[in-house]
């Protein structure tokens, strides 16, 4: 997450994520909500930020595995501008984009 600036734990099931975006930044509290070992985490974001997120493994596939990265935020009325939304989404593609390379390592040709 190349927005994420430190993760802090600060409780059993709870941290906090510093995360930088340009000159913007937020202390993003968030809360282990579901956890299933090789299957799935949920998270509840209860800072600035808040709502729900999930990251789910599944079968797709002999030798192969789906991932799926899911959110509902509720972000800050200063990120509802398109220029915001659509900077975010480049930093979650880019995020995306770098998680397929560091799993599936170079030559993996997919």
């Amino acid at each position: 997450m190349a927005d994420a600036a430190s993760i802090r734990v600060t409780g059993p099931g709870r941290f906090e994520c510093e995360t930088r975006v340009g000159p913007l930044r937020t202390l993003d509290r968030m809360e282990v909500v579901e956890w299933r070992p090789g299957r799935a985490l949920g998270v509840r974001h209860e800072g600035l930020v808040k709502g729900t997120g999930r990251f789910a493994l599944s079968w797709a596939g002999p030798g192969r595995t789906r991932f799926t990265w899911s959110e509902q935020l509720d972000l800050p009325w200063y990120f509802a501008p398109p220029l915001a939304r659509f900077v975010l989404k480049q930093v979650w593609r880019r995020n995306l984009r770098t998680l397929k390379r560091l799993v599936e390592g170079p030559g993996s040709g997919r």
